[in-house]
C-alpha cells in the first residue's frame, strides 16, 4: 500500500470509528497527518488498526521534553478484541524511543478507556478546572477593546503565553491553525483584546452551547485583561452562563481528569528531573512490563541521571507509578518529598467530550429511528427513576466531622494531608463530641468547616472553599454515623460559585441526557 492509499484508508477508518464532521477530519488530515507518524496493521487491502503519533514539545521547568500525542487510535469493529491495539501501541513506543521521544500522551475517547490505557502503562495526570459564572455575574472590561489581528500575531501571543506555563503541552503553528479551524467549525470564535495602547493583551477560544458559552482556553497578560475578556464574551452572548476551562490553580479536588501520560524512555525523563532539581538525590528501581528495555535501577544525583547502579532504592515501582510520582502535583510532592509537578494540556486539545455509559445508552436508545412513541416514554420513565433512586436530584453536603472520621480511620498517610489545612488544635478537636464539627455542623458552610464536600453519582467529590455560599435550604440530620448531612433539592441551589471552580449540582444533572426529555 503506497503513501497516498495508506492516508486514504486511515482517514476512512477515522470516519468509521469517530463519526467526526467531515470538514474537521479534512482539516486534521490536511494539516497534521504525516505518513512517518502513522502506524497501522493491514489485512486484505484494508487498514484494520491505526494510530498517529503527533509530535509536540512539553515545557518542563527549565528544560523541555518531546511528546508523542496518540491520535486516532482505532480498530475496525470486526477486528476488535484481538489485542491489535496493544501490539500497535507497543510498536509506537519502540518508534518513539528510536526517535529520542521520552513521553507519550493521549486523551481517552471514553471514560472506560482510562483503565485500558492504564494497563499499557499510562498514568492519569492531566487535569483541568472549570470556572462557572451565571448570566447575572458582572465582569469589568474598562481599558480594553476587541481587535482583529492576523493569524501570525495571534499565534505569537498564544505561543508566548503558553510557554509561561512551567509544565505544559506546547503547540506549533500548523496545530494552531487546526485549533482555530475546529473552533470556527463548531460555530465559535477566537476573540482577541487589546489594551488602551492597542497591545494584544488577551486571547480566548469560545464555543457557544445550548444554554452556556464554553471558553475552552483563556490566555491573558494579567488578571485585568482576563476579567475584560470574560466581560467581552458575556457581552457577545447576553443571557448565557459561562463555563471557563483553565489550568488547575489548586489541588482541592475540583479539577476534572482530562488525559494521560506514559514514560517510554525513563532515563531521558529522569535526566530532565535532575537538571531541574540539582540538589535532588533519589534511587529508582523501575519495571516496565511492556518495554523491558526500560527495566533498571536509576540514580538521580547532582543534576545527572545514572543507570545500572547498585545503591539501595528509594522507590521500587512500575512505569505507571513513576509517571504518577513525577507528574503527581504538589500533594504527592509533599508526601514523598519529591519535586512532583502537575502537567497541563489545554481543553482545546480535545475535539469532544466523552459520554458516560448511561449517557451513551440514553442517546443510543433515543436515536433509534424505528422506536415508537411508547418506547420513548418507557425509556424516559425508567431512566428518570434510576436517576432519582441514585440521588440524582439530591445534593449531599458533608462537613468536616465526616471528613475527619474518614481520615482517622484510613491510615496516617491521609491524616497528614490535613497538616496544611487545620491547626493541630482543630485537627484534634474536629471529631470530638462538642468539638468544631459538632458546634458548627448546623451552619453547613461555617468558616470552621473547611472540608465541605458535595457528592454526586459517578461524579468526583469536590472541595468547596471556605466562605462560599450556595444558598442551600434544607434540614439537618445528626443521626448519621458519619456526621452531619444536609439534603437539599437541586432547585434550591440557586447561586453559581465563581470561587469554587465547579458548577452547581444542577449543571451536573444537565449532563445526563434523560433529564432533558
Amino acid at each position: 500500500m503506497d503513501t497516498l492509499e495508506k492516508k486514504t484508508k486511515v482517514k476512512e477508518l477515522w470516519q468509521l470509528c469517530f463519526h467526526d464532521d467531515e470538514r474537521f477530519v479534512n482539516l486534521l488530515f490536511d494539516n497534521l497527518y504525516r505518513d512517518e507518524n502513522t502506524v497501522c496493521f493491514e489485512k486484505g487491502g484494508e487498514v484494520t488498526t491505526a494510530l498517529q503519533m503527533l509530535p509536540y514539545r512539553m515545557s518542563f521547568g527549565e528544560t523541555s521534553l518531546d511528546v508523542s500525542y496518540i491520535s486516532g487510535a482505532a480498530t475496525r469493529p470486526e477486528y476488535r478484541n484481538r489485542g491489535l491495539m496493544g501490539r500497535l501501541l507497543k510498536e509506537s513506543f519502540e518508534i518513539m524511543r528510536s526517535r529520542n521521544i521520552p513521553l507519550s500522551a493521549l486523551i481517552p475517547a471514553e471514560s472506560w478507556l482510562y483503565d485500558y490505557y492504564a494497563s499499557k502503562g499510562y498514568a492519569s495526570v492531566f487535569f483541568r478546572q472549570e470556572l462557572n459564572f451565571s448570566s447575572a455575574h458582572r465582569f469589568y472590561g474598562d481599558g480594553y477593546h476587541r481587535i482583529t489581528v492576523s493569524m501570525d500575531e495571534l499565534y505569537r501571543f498564544f505561543d508566548e503565553q503558553m510557554r509561561r506555563r512551567s509544565c505544559c503541552i506546547q503547540h506549533g503553528r500548523k496545530d494552531f491553525n487546526v485549533i482555530c479551524g475546529d473552533i470556527y467549525l463548531d460555530g465559535g470564535d477566537v476573540v482577541a483584546l487589546a489594551d488602551s495602547q492597542n497591545r494584544l493583551s488577551a486571547l480566548a477560544f469560545v464555543v457557544p452551547g445550548d444554554d452556556a458559552v464554553f471558553v475552552k482556553e483563556l490566555l491573558a497578560i494579567n488578571t485585568e485583561a482576563k476579567e475584560a475578556m470574560l466581560h467581552e464574551v458575556q457581552s457577545a452572548f447576553p443571557g448565557y452562563s459561562l463555563r471557563v476551562f483553565t489550568e488547575p490553580t489548586s489541588e482541592n479536588g475540583s479539577a476534572v481528569l482530562m488525559g494521560m501520560i506514559r514514560i517510554v524512555d525513563i532515563r531521558r525523563v529522569l535526566e530532565a528531573v535532575a537538571k531541574n532539581n540539582r540538589s535532588l538525590r533519589r534511587v529508582f528501581r523501575v519495571h516496565d512490563p511492556l518495554l523491558p528495555v526500560n527495566d533498571g535501577v536509576f540514580l538521580v544525583e547532582e543534576g545527572e541521571c545514572y543507570e545500572g547502579v547498585t545503591n539501595p532504592c528509594d522507590f521500587d515501582i512500575d512505569i505507571m507509578e513513576l509517571a504518577e510520582i513525577i507528574f503527581g502535583g504538589s500533594k504527592l510532592s509533599s508526601l514523598l518529598d519529591f519535586p512532583s509537578v502537575r502537567p497541563y494540556m489545554s481543553s482545546i486539545d480535545k475535539k469532544s467530550y466523552f459520554f458516560s455509559s448511561l449517557d451513551f445508552l440514553c442517546l443510543f436508545l433515543l436515536a433509534e429511528k424505528g422506536m415508537k412513541r411508547f418506547g420513548y416514554a418507557i425509556v424516559s420513565i425508567f431512566l428518570a427513576v434510576v436517576v432519582l433512586l441514585t440521588s440524582g436530584g439530591i445534593s449531599i453536603v458533608r462537613c468536616c466531622q465526616t471528613h475527619c472520621f474518614c481520615l482517622q480511620n484510613s491510615g496516617t498517610q491521609e491524616v497528614d494531608l490535613l497538616s496544611d489545612r487545620y491547626s493541630s488544635e482543630s485537627r484534634n478537636d474536629c471529631c470530638k463530641t462538642g468539638g468544631i464539627a459538632d458546634k458548627h455542623a448546623t451552619k453547613g458552610h461555617s468558616p470552621f468547616c473547611k472540608h465541605v464536600k458535595v457528592e454526586k453519582l459517578n461524579l468526583p467529590i469536590v472541595d468547596i472553599p471556605t466562605g462560599t455560599d450556595w444558598g442551600i435550604q434544607g434540614t439537618i440530620d445528626l443521626t448519621y454515623s458519619f456526621g452531619s448531612v444536609i439534603f437539599a433539592p437541586v432547585t434550591s441551589v440557586v447561586k453559581y460559585i465563581t470561587t469554587s471552580y465547579m458548577p452547581p449540582p444542577r449543571d451536573y444533572l444537565k449532563q445526563i441526557a434523560i433529564l432533558l426529555i
